[in-house]
């Protein structure tokens, strides 16, 4: 027999605090529970299949970047949205307000007419600008949806996770428990018909 065959494996590190090795041998199961290793031998190989189980998720959880996703792009996307919604906010002030000057001009001749509608049209253009950089930040919020997508399927994938119930029960989008679900997608919600035939049906309404 050779004298690597003859020597003794070493014994892994015991892992310290954090799971970083303290460079103190781990002592076996077997060790550790007090008894023959033949009479526990089964629950000695499941609890090392759990441990080797436990490594591996702890490590496709790191390649997983939470950090960088909690502190870096969630933020960032949450910080977007909100720029969206108070440009939003601000054109469709702006334009309104603009509309309403041109609509309620009075005792202007022709030309000083013609020019003030002439400048709060380049005001309503101004304010649409804000389309642009609405659709570079949707893109970055996009872009974060992605990444966080493709990286819980790959973490899914890798552990074999299987769907499971919602823990939570949600009101259905349709159930009108919900006050407001936003804007339908295209081919989605009500079309104009239906909204007119529910305006004709609440005109005998007394709303008092």
């Amino acid at each position: 027999m050779s004298d690597s065959a003859a020597r003794p494996t070493p014994a892994p590190a015991s892992p310290g605090r954090g799971g970083r090795p303290t460079g103190r041998p781990m002592r076996p199961l077997e060790a550790l529970i007090g008894e023959p290793a033949g009479t526990r031998a089964p629950l000695v190989r499941e609890l090392n299949a759990a441990a080797d189980y436990l490594r591996f998720v702890r490590k496709e959880i790191a390649q997983l970047g939470a950090n960088e996703i909690a502190k870096e792009r969630l933020p960032t996307a949450i910080r977007e949205a909100d720029y969206i919604i108070e440009g939003a906010e601000r054109s469709a002030n702006a334009i309104m307000s603009a509309a309403e000057e041109v609509i309620a001009a009075k005792d202007l001749d022709p030309a000083a007419y013609q020019a003030f509608v002439a400048e709060k049209m380049t005001a309503i253009f101004l304010a649409c600008a804000f389309q642009d950089l609405t659709t570079q930040r949707t893109r970055r919020i996009q872009s974060t949806l992605h990444t966080l997508e493709r990286r819980m399927s790959r973490l899914a994938s890798k552990l074999g996770t299987r769907e499971i119930p919602n823990l939570v029960d949600y009101a259905p989008a349709d159930s009108g428990e919900l006050v407001a679900d936003g804007p339908a997608a295209p081919g989605e919600g009500n079309d104009q018909t239906t909204i007119d035939h529910m305006f004709e049906e609440w005109s005998d309404v007394d709303w008092r």
